[in-house]
């Protein structure tokens, strides 16, 4: 993993861009709160944690996984929607289906059973030259990029047709 280095200059500017957003954030959603609109409560306190979590997430004061998770949390202690309501988008499957699928590719990295798998792919082929292998690859990648537009321009068709009848 590689890690990015600034020159002082650029370490000063985030600085001052971070500490810009903690203050920032917080004071536009104050005025946002208390400011008076034609919105409904409810929409108001909606719209001051959207404007918080943009600044926040403008300004990268916080990491963007606390910022994510800000979000929610301060719908549910501001009153606008209930704990299961707030967070019932991280617990949807698919979700847990992607973090389960990272955590067991993560295990085949550290267990180097992708190399394996590579180089079993690669046995079966009788090659070992990776610019032999390289053109397969590229043409299935291409031919499933195909396979995509054509179920969008389908899916378009289709559509075109339902609002015609």
């Amino acid at each position: 993993m590689t890690t990015e280095t600034y020159s002082p200059a650029e370490e000063t500017f985030n600085r001052h861009r971070q500490t810009l957003g903690l203050i920032a954030g917080p004071l536009i959603a104050i005025i946002i709160l208390v400011m008076p609109t034609a919105l409904n409560s409810a929409a108001q306190r909606v719209g001051a944690v959207l404007a918080l979590m943009i600044v926040l997430w403008m300004t990268e004061a916080l990491p963007l996984a606390v910022t994510a998770l800000l979000g929610p949390t301060l719908c549910v202690i501001l009153g606008v929607a209930t704990a299961q309501v707030a967070y019932a988008p991280f617990a949807d499957p698919v979700i847990f289906l992607f973090i389960g699928s990272f955590i067991l590719a993560q295990g085949m990295v550290a267990h180097k059973l992708d190399r394996r798998g590579k180089l079993r792919g690669l046995r079966r082929t009788q090659t070992f030259d990776t610019a032999e292998a390289r053109p397969r690859f590229q043409h299935t990648a291409h031919a499933l990029e195909l396979v995509h537009q054509f179920a969008a321009e389908l899916d378009c068709a289709f559509s075109r047709q339902s609002g015609a009848q």
